[in-house]
C-alpha cells in the first residue's frame, strides 16, 4: 500500500512538473500592444511578432512558489519597423536546494527609433546543489535604437552562469549591459556605425567571481566604458574593447579588495585617429594591454594595490 502511495505521488510530481506554459501573438499593422503574463513552476514560453510601427510588446515570467526542478523560462520578441518597443522581464523568487532555473530572452529589432529592455532576476535560486542558467540576446539593425540589459542573481549557493549580447548595426545606438552579484557572468556589446555607445558593469559583494566584458565598435565618434568591481577576495575578471575609426573614445575600470583581490586583466586596441583611452585598475593582480594604430592618439593607465602589476603599451603613429 505504501508503494502504490509513492508511485502515485511521484506520477503526481511528473505531472506537474511536466506542466508547460506556451503563448503566441502575431500582429500586423501600427500602434499595436501585445503582453504576456505567464507564471508556472516548469515550462513557460512566449512569442511575439510584430510588423509596422509604433508597436509594444511585453512578456513578464515568474515561477510559482515550489521545490520542481528545473523551471524553464524562454521568451522571444520580433518587431519590423520604426519606434517599436520590447520589454522582456524573467524572475524565479523561488528554489530549492536542488532547484534549476534556465532563463532565455531575445529581442530582434528591425528599423529606427526601437528600444529594449530585458531583466532577469533569480532572487531564489539556488542552493547549494542548484543552478541558474540566463542569457540575454539583443539585435537591433537601424538609427537611434536603445537597449537595456539587467542580470541580478542573489543567491549565495549553487552555479550560476549569465551571458549578456548586445549587436547593433547603425548610427546613434545605445547600449547598456548590468550584471550583479556572485557567478560567472560575460557580457558583449557589438555595435557597427557611428555616434554609438556602449556601456558595461559587473559588479560581485559575495563569492568569488568570474567576469567578462567585451566592447568591439566599428565606426567614428563612438564611446564605450567597461566598469568591473570585486569587492570579496578571489575571482578572475577580464575586460576587452577594439574600435576601429576616429575620434573614438575607450574606459576601464577594475576595483577589487585591498589584500587578495581578483586578478585583472584590460585589454584594449583602438585602430585610427585621434583616439582617447583611459583605464584604472585599484587592488588585486593586475595586467594591462593597450594597442593604439594612428596619429594623434592619446592614452592614460592608473595602477594601484599591493600585488603586482604589468603594463604594456604600443603607439604606431605621429
Amino acid at each position: 500500500m505504501r508503494l502504490s502511495l509513492l508511485l502515485l505521488l511521484v506520477a503526481c510530481l511528473m505531472t506537474v512538473a511536466s506542466a508547460q506554459n506556451t503563448a503566441s501573438v502575431i500582429a500586423g499593422g501600427n500602434n499595436n500592444a501585445a503582453t504576456i503574463d505567464q507564471s508556472g513552476d516548469s515550462a513557460n514560453n512566449a512569442l511575439i511578432l510584430q510588423y509596422g510601427d509604433d508597436n509594444v510588446a511585453s512578456q513578464s515570467q515568474s515561477a510559482a512558489p515550489g521545490f520542481l526542478p528545473p523551471v524553464s523560462f524562454d521568451t522571444y520578441v520580433d518587431q519590423a519597423g520604426n519606434g517599436n518597443t520590447a520589454t522582456q522581464a524573467q524572475t524565479q523568487p523561488f528554489g530549492g536546494i536542488f532547484g534549476v532555473t534556465i532563463a532565455t530572452a531575445s529581442a530582434v529589432q528591425s528599423g529606427d527609433d526601437n528600444t529594449a529592455t530585458q531583466n532577469q532576476s533569480n532572487t531564489g535560486c539556488c542552493g547549494p546543489g542548484g543552478a541558474s542558467l540566463s542569457d540575454l540576446i539583443v539585435d537591433q539593425s537601424g538609427d537611434r535604437n536603445t537597449s537595456s540589459q539587467s542580470q541580478e542573481a542573489e543567491a549565495t549557493g549553487g552555479a550560476t552562469i549569465n551571458l549578456g549580447e548586445v549587436y547593433q548595426f547603425g548610427d546613434d545606438n545605445t547600449a547598456s549591459q548590468v550584471q550583479q552579484d556572485a557567478g560567472t557572468k560575460s557580457a558583449r556589446i557589438d555595435q557597427g556605425g557611428s555616434f554609438n555607445t556602449a556601456s558595461q558593469l559587473q559588479d560581485s559583494n559575495f563569492g568569488s567571481s568570474v567576469f567578462s566584458v567585451t566592447i568591439t565598435q566599428a565606426g567614428t565618434m563612438n564611446t564605450a566604458s567597461q566598469s568591473q568591481e570585486q569587492f570579496v577576495d578571489g575571482g578572475v575578471i577580464t575586460a576587452s574593447i577594439d574600435q576601429s575609426g576616429s575620434e573614438n573614445t575607450a574606459t576601464q575600470s577594475q576595483a577589487g579588495t585591498d589584500v587578495f583581490g581578483a586578478n585583472q586583466t584590460a585589454t584594449l586596441v583602438q585602430d585610427g585617429f585621434m583616439n582617447t583611452s583611459f583605464q584604472t585598475q585599484d587592488a588585486g593582480a593586475h595586467s594591462s594591454v593597450a594597442s593604439q594604430i594612428g596619429d594623434m592618439n592619446s592614452f592614460t593607465i592608473t595602477q594601484s594595490g599591493a600585488l603586482g602589476h604589468t603594463d604594456t603599451l604600443s603607439q604606431i603613429g605621429n
